[in-house]
Parts: C-alpha cells; structure tokens; sequence
C-alpha cells in the first residue's frame, strides 16, 4: 500500500465495508482489492479462553460489592511487544496485559496496587521489555519492570501524553502536551538530550502535540491543534508535514493515535469523525475505515492505535469500551 492511488478514487467509501460469506469485514468494499480486515474485538475476560485473577482481588471486590469481571471501562493507550500487549484504561486506573497467545485478559497494574496510578494515557515498551506508562494527572512517566513492578520515574512534565520509542538507540520520546514541546530522554542516563518544538504554527513547533510514534528513524508527532501530522529525522529535523482542519477524508477534527505499518504507511486516528485514516509519507490519503457505531469495524471517540511486527492494527474504541484488532493485508 504504498501507493493505493488507484483507490484514492474509493477513499469516500469508507462507509462501504465488505461482509464476506464468513461474516468477516474487509476495506475496502470491491472492485479493489481489500487492505484491512477486522480480526476481532475485545471488551472483557469473557472474551478470552481463561482470564485469571488473584484470589485475594476477588475476595476484596466480594466483601465491598464490587464487580470481579475483568472489564475495559475507558482504553486509551495501547502499546505491546513481541509476545504481549498492554491497554492503559484511565476510566480504571488500570494498566491492562493481554498474554501472548491472547488467552486471557489480567489486571497488570492498578492504582489499587500502585495509588499513584491517577490517569495513564500512554504505553510503550523499551528494548529491555521495560514498560514505560505516561500519566497526565501524576505528570510523570512511569518506568515498569517486565512483571509490572514500579522501579523508577521521569518527573518534570506539565503533561505527558504520547510516548514513542527508538529502540535502536535507546530514546524515549515523550510529548508534552501543555508545554507544546517533545522531550527525548535517554535510557541509559535518564538524562533529556533534546527538546523538540515549542508553541506556535510554523514548521517544527506544535500546539498541543498528543500521540507518537517511531518508526525507521522517523519521529512522528501529531500536533492537536495544529490539526496536522509533523514527521521528524533522526536529527529532529523536520522532513514534512501534512494535514488541515475540517471534517472531510484527509483532514482532521480531532487526530490522536498514530502508527507505522511495515509498508511505510501511516495511520491516524480521528476520534470526533470515528475513523482512521492511511496516508503515505507525502501525505496522500490513501485508505480510510470505520464510522461512528457500536457494530465490530465502528468507533465511538477511538483514541490509540498500535500496529505490532505482523501487521496487525489495534485501535483503542474508547467509548465502546473495547479493543478492535484488524490486519493489514499488504500490497
């Protein structure tokens, strides 16, 4: 799909999605051929083969009355690496896991564990498997061990919402939303080593940045109320830019979530128009799916998106208080 100009002229029917004799969904509708299916959706344990649970949390939650189900109340962030994926869900100030062969949905970390897990927004995980999990109320960025042990935290944020990762060189790229900047921190020292933007319009300043992401040397921001996607080098140069305000295809009203497939594409999420939109590195709408629902395949205010290493594309449908997972198919 890196270039699907020859569906641009079917990028207005998103709405048009293909129900196969099987029942699962395809964008987009045909002649062309399809590029994303929807796998599948979760929204609680009940989804999973076997979801376990800690005796003594269900013996809590049975003597104040509480619910025991295992259940996304908000998911906002969603971050994963090889065999895991992790759900950061604000409304339960909760860190969800999802195990490797997908059987069960735990409670990784919560504020019933750690109290001052207030709202967390973002999640990414470091080359050593550490976890690394932005909070916009504790404005900090807490650093997990692959067990979901708090070992350390970076500090000094009006609000820290996004996170990327550069694995390679061992960055932590986080965006600031009330400062309007990006810091980048080292790993190995804890240490800011750049700054990225500052308030403004032009190229390589931001209003409001919110979601990353990192991918083949590239940092890619998107700038809130800029109403824009902003794409740095290794350098933090800026190589381009590409968005407007508006509510047509390949504008945004309210972009959030933002990732990379192995193609190069790039996915952003509007969460006011319900969809998520492709685009290539120039900028060319090339694909968009979803509308607003509550059907598999429609969002309610969709917040975070993650693609892993085999293409497949979580999206965090946060007011349908689920997670929906689609595959890129390829060129």
């Amino acid at each position: 799909m890196k270039r699907i100009s020859t569906f641009l002229l079917i990028v207005l029917s998103a709405l048009a999605t293909s129900v196969f004799a099987d029942n699962s969904l395809y964008w987009p509708a045909p002649p062309p051929v399809a590029k994303i299916q929807l796998l599948e959706t979760f929204a609680s344990e009940k989804d999973f083969p076997k979801s376990p649970r800690p005796w003594y949390k269900n013996l809590f939650n049975v003597i104040l009355g509480l619910k025991q189900e295992n259940r996304l109340i908000g998911p906002y962030g969603i971050g994963g690496s090889k065999d895991k994926l992790y759900i950061t869900d604000p409304g339960a100030r909760t860190i969800w896991l999802v195990d490797a062969r997908r059987q069960a949905l735990e409670e990784w970390v919560s504020a019933y564990d750690l109290p001052e897990l207030q709202q967390p927004i973002d999640i990414v995980v470091g080359p050593d498997e550490k976890v690394y999990v932005s909070d916009s109320s504790a404005q900090k960025v807490f650093v997990f061990n692959p067990k979901g042990k708090l070992e350390s935290c970076f500090e000094g944020f009006a609000r820290p919402t996004g996170l990327a990762i550069d694995r390679s060189h061992n960055l932590l790229f986080v965006a600031d939303t009330l400062a309007h900047e990006v810091r980048v921190i080292s790993l190995q020292t804890g240490e800011v080593v750049q700054v990225i933007g500052e308030r403004g319009a032009d190229g390589g300043t931001f209003n409001f940045p919110v979601h990353l992401a990192f991918k083949d040397g590239k940092l890619y921001v998107v700038d809130s109320m800029n109403f824009r996607v902003q794409v740095f080098d290794r350098n933090y140069a800026l190589v381009t830019q590409f968005g407007q305000i508006g509510d047509g295809y390949g504008d945004f009203s309210r972009p959030k979530g933002i990732s990379v497939d192995s193609d190069g594409n790039i996915y952003v999420v509007d969460g006011l128009m319900d969809r998520v939109q492709i685009f290539n590195l120039a900028g060319d709408l090339l694909l968009a799916f979803g509308r607003t629902g509550t059907n598999p395949g429609e969002f309610w205010l969709a917040a975070d998106i993650y693609i892993d290493e085999a293409d497949r594309i979580y999206v965090a449908d946060t007011y349908n208080h689920r997670v929906q997972v689609f595959q890129y198919l390829g060129e």
